[in-house]
């Protein structure tokens, strides 16, 4: 009994420390580490950036400035949509399923969180590129080319 009331309030002081430093994206709080989210405009997976494929392009993410997003895979991954709320913290952005029928393999939850860059998600500290907003399409060569 002791074991589990002390493990509910490490948990409640671990989930009061995340909201205490971070901004919710409310209001002027939009930027993280320096660089902020492109409202509105999708954010395509860097692997599916092929020319002329935005139209058929179905695996993106969207962010809302009223602190909500969309998320759609297509089968490269969880397949389905998702709507999230999502936080920002420091230099990264975290995401938390609040709606939609993404499935994934393993049963569990859908959530996601990613460093921002100038118009870039970031899969993992190393800087590996997840997504690109389209506002930055034109840094891929020959895209829509």
């Amino acid at each position: 009994m002791k074991k589990r009331v002390f493990a509910l309030v490490l948990t409640c002081v671990m989930i009061a420390l995340v909201f205490c430093s971070c901004n919710f994206f409310k209001g002027d709080g939009d930027k993280a580490g320096g660089y902020s989210l492109i409202y509105d405009k999708k954010y395509y997976h860097a692997e599916r950036l092929y020319p002329n494929s935005l139209e058929s392009n179905q695996y993106y993410i969207v962010f809302h400035r009223d602190g909500t997003g969309e998320w759609k895979g297509d089968g490269y991954g969880p397949s389905g949509a998702v709507k999230f709320r999502y936080i920002l913290c420091d230099e990264t952005v975290h995401c938390f399923f609040d709606g939609g029928n993404a499935q994934t393999s393993s049963g569990k939850t859908w959530n996601r969180w990613y460093w921002i860059g100038d118009g870039l998600l970031y899969y993992n500290a190393g800087r590996t590129i997840q997504y690109l907003n389209e506002e930055k399409l034109d840094a891929v060569p020959n895209f829509g080319k």
